[in-house]
């Protein structure tokens, strides 16, 4: 079973850009800046979601001196932003990704996710004991279905599918 690879990339990267707070070393500014710009172009709102809620948790957790150096980056990485949502074409694909989060309404993934756990919560009712291990490849790969979510898209549900309600 493979899952989504670059959504776990940038996952991935996000990580990287949090434990890079910590880091000494001479190149850390420009290895934030790419990250974060990086980051940003993955279009992964999970993944920037997972960012900030892991800024927001180290600036309740660590020391003044290390929030301030925190401030001072997020503020540095946010001025690399600025800058490179100047050119036209990042602008406008990475607007309206942002955009989502505040109409999700328009938000086509969210309207099939939606759909599909519904789809899924009401097929999981008739099995409590679940399909087994690896049924979510093999009962339920949805892949090029527009309404229905992929096999791999929630962990809750290829729980559920595999080893029922009270797995």
């Amino acid at each position: 079973s493979t899952m989504n690879a670059p959504a776990i990339y940038a996952a991935v990267m996000a990580c990287g850009l949090l434990l890079l707070f910590n880091y000494k070393g001479k190149l850390r500014v420009i290895a934030a800046a790419s990250g974060f710009i990086g980051l940003i172009l993955t279009l992964s709102r999970a993944s920037w979601l997972s960012l900030a809620a892991g800024f927001i948790y180290l600036l309740l957790f660590l020391g003044m001196r290390e929030r301030f150096r925190l401030l001072v980056a997020a503020a540095a990485c946010l001025m690399f932003l600025l800058g490179i949502a100047q050119l036209p074409g990042v602008r406008e694909v990475v607007w309206q990704r942002v955009q989502t989060f505040t109409q999700p309404g328009h938000d086509v993934s969210l309207s099939a996710r939606i759909v599909g756990h519904e789809k899924a919560f009401q097929q999981i009712e008739q099995e409590p004991w679940g399909e087994g291990i690896g049924s979510t490849d093999t009962l339920h790969n949805t892949e090029g279905d527009d309404d229905i979510i992929g096999p791999h898209d929630s962990t809750v549900l290829e729980f559920l599918y595999s080893l029922g309600w009270m797995g």
